[in-house]
């Protein structure tokens, strides 16, 4: 059709040259196909109607589109606050309007809320994995004559019920000085050796599966995983200190059977068993990193605290963010229902929002350590529990609550059994997944 009208704008123009006619009818016809003044774009008439009952030039109404088609998927942790947002917004586009009206329908629209002119999908109630892991929505856009539609799966992730109900039994800790693990119960009593004689660095816990890994920095880096009873040791990660330099932080992606770690020159991740590892990040030249990392699967986050700076950047390793700027950002923990990330500077624990606004410190004023190495979160038990060192020897474990009151020294490095706690984790009693 643009050609036919093309060539008839072309033969009316040349008879307007030969006999001073049809001028008028020919530069209609290719007018549609003139440069637009501002993008020197050709004008195709694309929303021009040219049927035989409607006049030339008619413009025609373009509908909004959604930008992820007919379909789209977000997550939200179980037990989130009403209000919060639930990934980004699923926003639409409209060519001839800018004034566009997103509405909510569908079987589960009452357990959500939606901003009407952005899009952005909310939770409206705490949602529970256990009553119902996935909510399917309509989201409908309208310019204010024209709709579109998409459908969305909204999946609720499942927080292991030990983390949301509070009711972590264990602290798990790894000792550089006397090479082991050991663990006791969250009041510092019954201090245990789990795994004797190795060099561990950083600890991750998988709750549900039952499972502790580690790892080693040493001349052979390596990630360890043993049953949360120190049996049944495996090496399932071993490099090579010249390419990969030492391994030290860790944390896992349970769901999607993933681990992270950072060792002296990049950020990678494989599967729980080892297999399948991949390069993220590449960290900058120029010096070892040691680095602490936490993972917020629910928005797709990885944050790592990296000597003085605090970055965070998407699980697939696109979109670095540098989210804090301080003399010493030691180790890093998320809470991912509450939305905050919580970090060591120095000789104090600070906690903000994601993306590092607002941010706040809690009270450890009188604690032991003069360096906070290593942080672990129970946000539903209300506490922060930490590793704080002394000089080369570390001064013990201590905890306090998330408002700053409460502080005490659970596990003393004056105790035999203790030396030098280095990295820490909560967990489940162990035997009871045997």
């Amino acid at each position: 059709m643009r050609r036919f009208q093309w060539i008839v704008g072309i033969i009316a123009l040349i008879g307007c040259i030969v006999s001073f006619s049809g001028c008028e009818e020919g530069r209609k016809m290719m007018e549609p196909l003139l440069p637009d003044a501002e993008t020197n774009e050709p004008i195709l008439p694309d929303t021009l109607i040219s049927d035989a009952n409607t006049p030339p030039n008619t413009l025609i109404a373009m509908a909004p589109k959604f930008t992820e088609g007919n379909s789209a998927t977000r997550a939200i942790a179980e037990n989130t606050e009403s209000g919060v947002n639930i990934g980004t917004p699923i926003a639409a586009t409209d060519t001839d309007s800018t004034i566009l009206t997103y509405t909510l329908s569908g079987p589960d629209a009452s357990s959500f809320s939606i901003d009407s002119t952005t899009g952005q999908l909310r939770t409206r109630a705490a949602l529970d994995y256990e009553t119902e892991s996935t909510y399917t929505l309509t989201i409908t856009v309208s310019d204010g004559s024209l709709t579109d539609i998409i459908n969305v799966t909204v999946n609720v992730t499942d927080m292991a019920d030990d983390a949301v109900s509070g009711i972590f039994s264990h602290i798990y800790w790894t000792d550089s000085w006397d090479c082991k693990i050991q663990h006791s119960n969250l009041s510092g009593a019954n201090v245990e050796d789990l795994v004797p004689q190795v060099c561990p660095a950083y600890i991750a816990i998988d709750v549900t599966g039952g499972k502790m890994y580690w790892t080693e920095s040493t001349l052979l880096p390596k990630i360890w995983r043993a049953n949360l009873d120190g049996s049944n040791v495996e090496n399932i990660v071993t490099q090579d200190w010249n390419t990969a330099g030492a391994i030290s932080g860790i944390a896992l992606d349970v769901a999607q059977d993933k681990m992270y770690w950072v060792n002296g020159r990049k950020i990678q991740r494989a599967n729980l068993n080892g297999t399948d590892i991949e390069d993220l990040v590449l960290l900058k030249e120029g010096r070892a990193h040691w680095a602490d990392i936490a993972l917020d699967v629910v928005r797709g986050k990885l944050y790592w605290a990296d000597g003085d700076k605090l970055y965070r950047v998407n699980l697939d390793g696109s979109n670095i963010q540098q989210i804090h700027d301080l003399s010493t950002i030691n180790s890093v923990a998320v809470d991912v229902v509450g939305g905050k990330i919580y970090y060591s500077d120095g000789g104090n624990i600070r906690y903000s929002d994601l993306d590092g606004s607002n941010r706040e410190s809690i009270s450890i004023s009188g604690s032991r350590g003069t360096v906070v190495k290593d942080i672990a979160l129970d946000v539903a038990g209300g506490k922060v529990y930490w590793v704080g060192a002394a000089h080369h020897v570390g001064a013990g474990i201590l905890s306090v609550n998330l408002d700053g009151t409460n502080m005490q020294l659970l596990v003393s490095t004056e105790a035999e059994e203790v030396r030098a706690p280095n990295s820490i984790a909560l967990g489940t009693e162990p035997f009871s997944f045997r």
